[in-house]
């Protein structure tokens, strides 16, 4: 089926560790084994086929042209079409600019729970990511059951919230457009939270 004004769309899968691109094809392409990243540019997905971008299929942290990613999770997409990767086996942000080179730009390889600027903060198992028009990222940490927010302009890194705000365990999160209200699926206590938003009040049943 067609996806009206699709440009850039990002799929994340975690057993290759390498990333892939897709092109408009008449034919369907040879299946591809377990991609990891898949950038695609058509206005129907049906009649594209992939290529690599980045990642060689190894787990180091390595940046650029080559590099190399351990299994990455969330992902998120600027208007100018930079991804950003949650990159959960190297507790890291990893950025892929439209030339296809790989940046690390939060994290420093190892599990922490600091907040400050780029590579001198820490992530305890990064997972899912959601961007918001202002350039804040957000960031759903599993391990340690907290919410990170990175300023995709400064590269500062904060804590935006943690069990004591009554998130639990999500692995994916979304935000709307100006950053006002965000949305948790906490796969622990089974529920979906939101911060910054009135809701209802919901009575389990």
């Amino acid at each position: 089926a067609a996806v009206p004004q699709m440009e850039l769309l990002a799929l994340s899968e975690t057993a290759d560790h390498h990333a892939q691109s897709t092109a408009d094809a008449d034919e369907p392409p040879p299946r591809q084994p377990m991609p990891t990243l898949l950038a695609l540019a058509t206005t129907d997905v049906a009649s594209t086929a992939t290529s690599l971008v980045n990642g060689d299929g190894n787990r180091n942290l390595f940046d650029g042209p080559r590099a190399q990613f351990d299994t990455p999770h969330g992902l998120a997409i600027s208007a100018a079409g930079v991804v950003f990767v949650a990159d959960t086996g190297h507790f890291c942000i990893r950025k892929i600019a439209t030339t296809n080179v790989v940046s690390t730009v939060a994290g420093v390889g190892s599990s922490g729970s600091l907040d400050g600027m780029g590579t001198a903060s820490s992530f305890n198992e990064p997972y899912g990511l959601a961007l918001d028009s202002n350039g804040i990222l957000y960031i759903a940490c599993k391990g340690d059951e907290k919410i990170r927010t990175l300023d995709t302009t400064t590269s500062l890194v904060e804590t935006h919230a943690t069990t004591a705000d009554g998130y639990v365990s999500a692995i994916s999160v979304a935000v709307t457009p100006d950053g006002t209200g965000v949305f948790t699926a906490d796969n622990f206590d089974r529920r979906v939270h939101a911060f910054g938003i009135t809701q209802p009040a919901v009575t389990p049943s």
